[in-house]
């Protein structure tokens, strides 16, 4: 498939919508296949093909993010720690952060590895830092959402109102140790 959208870059967002729709349910050893296929497409993809299907992508992404299968998971984790899909996530943050912030929140509060946990913080906390604007609104959006929602979806809202807490504090303690640093110039 690589050497099709190397030819053919046109070809990538049909590509990539092809692995979505037969994306295996059972199988997490195929899953973790398809993670390695995807990460390599994205490697090689420019921006505006990635713009063409990133949201498709992404909730995609979303759901193996929150994976109870841990491998699955950690593999769909570490995407997000790729400075190439970094750069490409920060370009269309408006379009990706919707489709995975609720699944990040599920998977910070019930995924029963730790390991999981932390990484799904760090990339919140990431996330917040590219455009803390957009993840602020975000989590509002999901606080004021129907008092009708799941418990499920109540513990969500307040792990991420957590998860944002969290993430402006150690942002604010970076920057003070920073000022309280001489100039090493």
């Amino acid at each position: 498939m690589l050497q099709y959208m190397q030819k053919e870059p046109e070809l990538t967002a049909t590509i990539v919508d092809g692995i979505i729709r037969a994306w295996p349910m059972q199988s997490a050893a195929k899953e973790i296949e398809l993670l390695d296929e995807v990460e390599e497409i994205l490697s090689c993809c420019e921006a505006d093909e990635f713009t063409g299907f990133c949201a498709s992508l992404f909730r995609c992404l979303a759901k193996r993010m929150s994976s109870q299968h841990y491998q699955v998971a950690e593999r769909s984790l570490y995407f997000l720690n790729k400075p190439y899909i970094i750069e490409l996530i920060a370009e269309n943050l408006g379009r990706i952060l919707p489709q995975i912030l609720p699944d990040l929140i599920v998977a910070a509060e019930s995924h029963w590895n730790s390991t999981i946990v932390l990484l799904v913080c760090d990339i919140l906390r990431s996330l917040n830092e590219l455009d803390t604007e957009l993840f602020t609104k975000l989590i509002d959006e999901i606080m004021k959402s129907d008092d009708s929602d799941s418990p499920r979806r109540s513990t969500a809202r307040k792990t991420i109102a957590r998860a944002s807490l969290r993430a402006s504090d150690m942002q604010r303690r970076e920057t003070l140790a920073m000022d309280a640093q001489p100039n090493a110039r």
